[in-house]
This record gives structure tokens, C-alpha cells and sequence, in this order.
């Protein structure tokens, strides 16, 4: 234990660092994990060329018997299915 506080004494000076290193890796992982949620909608719909324009589910939260849908969270003049994955593609990649 007292190595644990002498550790945490040293790293007091470094404080607002480490918080804003470990904001900057929640973020990443939040980014991280939308990208393998997109990877669905890809080929169930994008790449599906007999699919139709439609909402994209991104995923269903089942204790809340909620969908979260893709073009909720855009513009709704941005309608297309393609279009709708690819500015999320490049939000998280810009995001990381």
C-alpha cells in the first residue's frame, strides 16, 4: 500500500494528463466500437443490391426496446443508405 501512495503522490503533478488521456482513449473506444457495429449494415445493405432505401438499424438496445437508427442521427436531406454508412465511416475515422 504504500508504494501505491507513493506512486499516486508522483503522479499528482501530471493529473490533468492523465485525465485527458484517458478521456481521449474513451473516445477511441466508443469510435472503435461503432466501427464494428457499421460493419453490419455494410454488407447486410449497402453492398446488397437489391436492398431498399430504407433506415439502418446501428443497434437495439433490448432492456429499453429501443433501435438506434443511422439516419436519426444525420440531417434528414441525407437519405441515401450508401451515403448515410460512408459519412459515419468518415466521422469515426476522423473521430479517432
Amino acid at each position: 500500500m504504500p508504494e501505491l501512495m507513493r506512486l499516486l503522490r508522483s503522479v499528482r503533478a501530471y493529473r490533468w494528463h492523465l485525465a485527458g488521456g484517458l478521456v481521449m482513449m474513451l473516445g477511441v473506444g466508443l469510435f472503435e466500437a461503432v466501427a464494428a457495429l457499421l460493419i453490419g449494415p455494410v454488407f447486410d445493405r449497402v453492398l446488397a443490391p437489391d436492398s431498399a432505401d430504407s433506415t439502418v438499424a446501428l443497434v437495439s438496445i433490448p432492456w429499453l426496446d429501443t433501435t438506434i437508427y443511422l439516419d436519426q442521427l444525420l440531417p434528414a436531406w441525407i437519405h441515401n443508405v450508401w451515403t448515410v454508412v460512408a459519412v459515419f465511416i468518415l466521422g469515426v475515422t476522423i473521430g479517432k
